[in-house]
């Protein structure tokens, strides 16, 4: 499972994410959130969809133009540029 650096801006907390590894085991993950400060978690978990619906969660600048880039050459190659 991918992960994605985020910047966290909820209170200090800390959790165990299960998540499906490289060799198909289930594996925890073990994660300290941090206001202010980034931290990396899974792409496509519950728990890190729920964190961005909460506003908990942004990507840091950098991050933002290299998924806005990301989403700009899908859209040129989908129409056929």
């Amino acid at each position: 499972m991918k992960l994605i650096p985020y910047l966290y801006h909820g209170p200090q907390s800390s959790v165990t994410v299960r998540i499906i590894g490289s060799n198909k085991e289930e594996q925890e993950l073990e994660v300290v959130l941090y206001p202010g400060r980034e931290v990396s978690l899974p792409e496509k978990h519950d728990y890190t969809e729920a964190l961005l619906a909460q506003k908990l969660l942004t990507l840091p600048p950098t991050t933002a133009k290299l998924v806005k880039a990301d989403v700009k050459a899908k859209e040129q190659k989908d129409d056929g540029r």
